[in-house]
């Protein structure tokens, strides 16, 4: 567990420092708060405002261990009223995740092209010789993404968009990546893709109007800046955003995509 601290010093400039990076016996929620009550008292900490955590159940138990241990000592602001906060980046992760599964496929057949031509250097320099006929950067490559972290995948749309031409010339001419589309996986199906037209157009759209989500992630992601201060005005921001896209008639998509989301944003 590591166990991060934010403070003020007394010319009001923010600090960040790992006070501690240690074992835990268990993920028993005692036990945790335990670890980190033990962990504040080795640094002398006395007064706390918030313990800032993931959106996970499994960290309700160690908060609560932690109110009642300092409540014995007075030492809680606002009586510990604040005490639990949730990562608005984590619920951000959350919402955005639910919008993605209503375009899983077509997402999947670009990642299948992209770990294509991560597979094998010979694989790669096939892909970069046809963005050099088709007039495009002879380095071209494409950042795999963690499926987990939805952001790497906004990231890997994005540029996959800018050799969507290339990707559409190899699966019209290279015989590799034909057939790699044709091998079957162990649950005796064929691999998704390659993509389609109407597979790039929704995956184009759906990165327009991810990018808000992901400028915001961003910013509430800082380090060396306060950010409590501008989640309320982020957060309206993207509601503004997944209502736009909710009443947007001309997209039956990304309508689904944004009444997906609009149910998690909701929720928390």
């Amino acid at each position: 567990m590591v166990v991060i601290a934010h403070f003020m010093d007394s010319e009001w400039n923010l600090h960040k420092r790992i006070i501690n990076f240690t074992k835990i016996t268990s993920h028993k929620g005692i036990d945790i708060g335990k670890t980190l009550c033990a962990c504040l008292n080795a640094w002398g900490i006395e007064k706390l405002f918030t313990i800032t955590v993931d959106n996970a159940s499994a960290n309700d138990g160690p908060v609560v261990y932690v109110r009642n241990r300092m409540k014995d000592f007075n030492n809680l602001l606002l009586d510990g009223k604040y005490l639990h906060l949730r990562c608005a980046c984590h619920i951000l992760n959350l919402i955005v995740k639910d919008g993605l599964k209503e375009l899983l496929s077509s997402i999947e057949g670009i990642r299948n092209c992209v770990k294509y031509i991560h597979s094998s250097p010979s694989r790669l320099d096939s892909f970069r010789d046809h963005s050099l006929e088709m007039r495009i950067d002879g380095m071209a490559n494409v950042p795999m993404d963690v499926a987990t972290r939805w952001n790497s995948t906004y990231k890997m749309l994005d540029c996959a968009f800018k050799y969507k031409i290339v990707f559409n010339r190899m699966a019209a001419e290279n015989v590799a990546f034909q057939a790699y589309f044709e091998e079957i996986d162990k649950d005796g199906m064929k691999r998704v893709g390659p993509p389609s037209n109407e597979d790039w157009e929704k995956s184009i759209s759906f990165v327009h109007f991810l990018k808000k989500f992901y400028d915001t992630t961003l910013k509430l992601s800082a380090t060396k800046t306060v950010t409590s201060n501008i989640i309320f005005h982020e957060l309206v921001s993207l509601q503004v955003e997944i209502e736009l896209k909710m009443s947007d008639s001309r997209d039956a998509i990304l309508q689904r995509v944004a009444s997906s989301m609009k149910k998690k944003f909701d929720k928390y």
